[in-house]
């Protein structure tokens, strides 16, 4: 009886950690007549990056990663992205209030905000790297192996290369 507790909790926090994940992105468009955002109902087969257009002002809140994106289209006024950032801090509020707001021009997307809608792939820092980062060319390889220690610390003396 006592070890049903435990196995209960430990599937409670199976569950939560899998709710988590699976938490979806909400979008919502700024309506420039009513000078407020729309909460977009999305079709499940509709990729966020099918939602971007020129004339749009889109908000997209990721829940996953506690950020508010910000997307202006190419033709959306100056008028219109002030308003929208106006209003984003309530529509934040709404989901979370330590959510971060990030601004993000057409054609200027950040790597983390086309990971979300993707058109990337999250970089995985945890992946131990394989072999050497530099690959040289065989001049250059040849021309290393030819020189001693003391020859490379000559020429890099004398091509005034600062210490550190």
């Amino acid at each position: 009886m006592p070890k049903e507790g435990p196995q209960n909790g430990a599937t409670k926090n199976n569950e939560d950690s899998s709710r988590r994940k699976v938490q979806t992105i909400t979008v919502y468009q700024f309506n420039d007549e009513i000078g407020d955002f729309e909460e977009l109902l999305i079709d499940p087969d509709v990729q966020l990056k099918d939602l971007l257009d020129d004339d749009f002002v889109l908000l997209f809140v990721d829940p996953q990663h506690f950020r508010v994106w910000l997307w202006h289209g190419y033709n959306t006024t100056t008028r219109m992205k002030f308003m929208a950032a106006k209003k984003s801090p309530s529509i934040r509020d709404k989901h979370g209030f330590a959510f971060k707001i990030t601004a993000v021009d057409q054609d200027n997307e950040m790597h983390g905000f086309l990971v979300m809608i993707g058109l990337a792939e999250e970089i995985d820092y945890d992946q131990a790297q394989t072999g050497p980062a530099y690959e040289g060319t065989t001049e250059d390889l040849e021309l290393l192996d030819s020189l001693s220690r003391e020859k490379i610390l000559l020429i890099l003396k004398k091509a005034g290369i600062p210490e550190g």
